[in-house]
């Protein structure tokens, strides 16, 4: 046996090499190779909206409707304005929201995004941060619906309006970031609760007779600060509270 496999390896090194057949097979296998590209924001933004974004917009589009109704009928905006409500009830309506996207945001965060989001190669920071402007896209259908009712209410220009009605929403939403940033998944929601409702209670004891010179200053400074927060939490490859 071991001479007659001598002999064909003997055969063998003495025949020459067929090099076409090589690389006739590598060029073969280059052109039925096609590079996939690796998804974009636009890409992963697609995605988002049909797991769960469409959902959080329905159910933020009843809230608008049911909003909208309410305060038409009963005259809400006219009868009730002031001020110190209108801040209590903005802070409330901005906490309530930012609750009702936070169970979106922990099962993001918790599950690591399923398969489909991995194969994204962007980590678990730029799918959070998608959800995240999916439901700030949502908060402005809500804002809108209230600058419809408030308009005709109150005597400021639509600039100071929209300062009044966009600062509680944008406190909310720099607190909703800085919860997905530190606090750990399965403490979300624990963490969420008694801060906002330790914010109304102190609500209720401010005194407000003018509108403060200093609020559409406030409301840039959040909206810097809530871009700034994004990016960070984009950035991020690994959530951090879970590393």
């Amino acid at each position: 046996m071991n001479r007659a496999f001598e002999k064909e390896l003997s055969k063998a090194l003495a025949t020459e090499l067929d090099t076409a057949a090589p690389k006739t097979l590598l060029l073969r296998c280059r052109a039925e190779h096609v590079v996939k590209q690796r998804s974009d924001w636009r890409d992963l933004l697609h995605c988002q909206f049909k797991l769960l974004g469409w959902k959080v917009w329905a159910l933020e589009a009843m809230a608008a409707l049911a909003l909208y109704s309410v305060g038409r009928e009963l005259a809400l905006w006219e009868k009730a304005w002031t001020l110190r409500n209108a801040l209590f009830g903005l802070s409330t309506l901005a906490m309530l929201t930012a609750l009702l996207g936070l169970p979106f945001l922990y099962r993001a965060s918790q599950y690591k995004m399923l398969e489909l989001e991995q194969a994204t190669y962007a980590g678990i920071g730029r799918p959070l941060v998608m959800r995240f402007l999916l439901l700030l896209a949502g908060e402005t259908i809500l804002l809108g619906v209230l600058v419809l009712n408030v308009r005709a209410a109150v005597p400021w220009s639509i600039g100071q309006l929209l300062a009044v009605l966009t600062v509680p929403f944008l406190t909310a939403n720099n607190e909703l970031l800085l919860l997905l940033r530190w606090v750990r998944p399965e403490w979300m929601m624990t963490g969420a609760v008694p801060l906002f409702a330790g914010q109304l209670c102190l609500l209720r004891f401010v005194q407000l007779s003018e509108l403060p010179k200093g609020l559409p200053l406030a409301a840039g400074v959040l909206v810097l600060c809530m871009v700034l927060q994004c990016i960070r939490l984009a950035a991020r490859s690994e959530y951090i509270a879970e590393g």
